[in-house]
């Protein structure tokens, strides 16, 4: 349970973390800003697209596994709830957060990935009672 917790304080910590407003966003100026800022939010922030859109996927897979492994007594359609719920907060939030934006696209990427993660857990990983 301690993991569980600790993996979601992380997780509010990184998707809510404000992005800063470069003046152009060219390549030039998003590399010197990571060179001198060497904070590894920024370097996953302002990473390759494709590499964010695997990140989405596997955004909450961890979760997934975690709550699975944590509460057994929640069913699937609960613990995927409970991803729609914070996936959801997560992008909701994200509208007033400087330099972040919210995406349908990663609600549903957030979403499929737990999907994928309690669909791992109960195939391979579930306790025999």
């Amino acid at each position: 349970m301690l993991g569980l917790v600790i993996y979601l304080l992380t997780l509010l910590l990184f998707t809510l973390f404000p992005r800063p407003l470069l003046e152009s966003a060219t390549p030039g100026e998003i590399e010197e800003f990571l060179r001198t800022h060497a904070n590894l939010f920024y370097k996953i922030l302002y990473a390759d697209t494709s590499l964010v859109y695997i990140g989405n996927y596997l955004l909450l897979f961890p979760f997934a596994l975690l709550v699975s492994w944590a509460l057994p007594s929640w069913s699937i359609i609960t613990r995927l709830l409970s991803a729609v719920l914070i996936s959801g907060f997560i992008e909701i939030s994200q509208i007033w957060i400087p330099g972040r934006v919210s995406d349908v696209v990663d609600f549903i990427s957030n979403v499929f990935g737990a999907a994928v993660g309690i669909l791992i857990y109960e195939k391979w990983f579930r306790r025999k009672s």
